[in-house]
């Protein structure tokens, strides 16, 4: 049975196994979203989509090869039911059908198909008017460029009226997605966002504060935008990393993977000793049915089977002082930090100004996600910017993550997209951004003008005396 322990702290579990989410679509934003739904332990999902698998599709993970021929919503039923056997799970291949969705407490359309958001957009003003628990209406789209999610509730009473009265707004919506192929990352970002808000709907607590309109994420300026999504010029960069390293394979480290697989990274390395335990499960959702085996092997294994081009190394150890000093600059393209703790940090930050690489630092708290980044001779070294030994003290627990804060999945993906975003700009020498002046914090109980910021950092150290911004140490 899955174990929701590290978020059982929070939340009522069994409010959440007793409520009801409605998916309509089957892409890389379905995928996404299914597999957050599940790990947050919603008892009840239903998916709605008429597609049908003719080939492998960049971006639907949760589709495999030996799938072809078979309606993806049989398939999305399968995967779910194996990464958490506990919740109720129904794929139909239909379009939106009243009939089949009975009486969901939120619907999620995650299509670039402005005929289905219509359409869900219909079904659900017809609920407002004769049932109560229908709480939320959830749109979602994504490309390369951007990502938008848009909210509409029980209060925004006749919601095909509203979307109807505000024509130009959404011609505008539905031009800037419509019949564009979704995004990796983009649509990892616009999933944690939509569970994030089915979760305020489903189990709202004292000190959220809901998305009241809607957000669109800029691929360009790595930045959130109030209201309707631009149809942005241009293209993202698409040069990557060839050989990255990732440390630790708890929360973050198996979305960081999971997106740079999907994104086409050639050679990844990943470190981890712990084994697979059933509190993982619900953060963790490639771990499924692997209970007691390495991380860092089931995940390298895992991420093969999605990207079979790519070169994955499981290394079942930590990540040490010895490992940290054979690093030799070029021998990684870029080095991600998902640990939790802050030796653990310190090492690492230590290690990326030595070998003059690239480091993206991601952490989370019960519901929030944070990211810095490393650039050498650009930026201050992450220790000049926390000073890890000033926080040392707070370490005095051990590195298994049963052992640490309450948490739940969201903040573990959202961190993750962050940083492989990141790390993908750094790569492509676009470094004219928010990360290297600033930290990105994902604030999900803020209101909306402050749940996605780029915070301002004040260095706790002077990186001159440090030498992080000279070159090597």
């Amino acid at each position: 049975m899955t174990d929701y322990r590290r978020q059982g702290e929070m939340l009522d579990q069994q409010r959440l196994l007793d409520s009801n989410v409605t998916i309509i679509g089957s892409g890389p934003l379905a995928n996404y979203t299914l597999c957050l739904l599940a790990g947050l332990g919603v008892g009840g999902i239903k998916i709605l989509t008429q597609d049908q698998v003719t080939g492998f599709e960049k971006g639907e993970f949760l589709i495999r090869q030996d799938d072809l021929g078979r309606q993806k919503a049989d398939c999305l039923e399968d995967r779910l039911s194996n990464i958490n056997p506990t919740i109720r799970i129904r794929g139909r291949s239909i379009g939106p059908d009243v009939a089949f969705l009975g009486r969901p407490n939120v619907i999620v359309e995650t299509t670039n198909d402005p005929k289905s958001k219509r359409a869900a957009a219909a079904i659900f003003a017809s609920f407002t008017d004769c049932y109560s628990e229908c709480e939320k209406l959830i749109l979602a789209s994504s490309d390369d460029n951007s990502c938008h999610v848009a909210v509409h509730g029980q209060g925004q009473r006749r919601v095909e009226d509203r979307i109807r009265r505000r024509r130009g707004e959404d011609q505008t919506y539905q031009e800037a997605y419509k019949e564009k192929r979704q995004g990796i990352v983009t649509s990892c970002i616009a999933a944690s966002i939509v569970v994030d808000e089915i979760r305020k709907a489903l189990h709202p607590l004292e000190r959220d504060m809901p998305l009241e309109t809607a957000v669109t994420f800029d691929w360009g300026t790595l930045e959130y935008h109030p209201g309707t999504p631009r149809i942005l010029p241009g293209q993202p960069p698409t040069k990557y990393s060839r050989r990255a390293l990732v440390v630790g394979a708890g929360g973050i480290g198996t979305y960081v993977a999971l997106n740079l697989a999907l994104s086409g990274i050639e050679e990844l390395h990943i470190y981890d000793p712990d084994v697979i335990e059933p509190h993982n499960l619900n953060r963790q959702i490639l771990y499924y049915e692997k209970i007691g085996e390495k991380k860092a092997a089931t995940l390298a294994k895992r991420i093969f089977e999605m990207n079979p081009r790519i070169r994955a190394h499981a290394y079942d150890i930590a990540f040490g002082e010895e490992e940290a000093r054979h690093l030799r600059q070029g021998m990684y393209t870029i080095m991600f930090s998902c640990v939790d703790s802050f030796s653990a940090r310190k090492l690492l930050s230590n290690a990326a100004v030595r070998s003059q690489t690239p480091l993206v630092d991601g952490s989370v708290s019960a519901f929030d996600a944070f990211v810095d980044v490393y650039i050498p001779g650009i930026t201050p070294c992450l220790d000049c910017r926390h000073d890890y030994t000033s926080l040392l003290a707070l370490d005095n627990r051990p590195m298994s993550c049963a052992d640490q804060d309450a948490n739940v999945v969201m903040p573990n993906a959202m961190a993750a997209a962050m940083m492989v975003a990141c790390s993908i700009h750094i790569l492509n020498s676009d470094t004219d951004k928010p990360f290297a002046t600033k930290r990105f914090i994902h604030a999900s109980q803020r209101g909306d003008t402050h749940k996605f910021t780029w915070v301002p950092f004040m260095a706790e150290k002077d990186p001159i005396a440090c030498g992080c911004l000279g070159g090597k140490r």
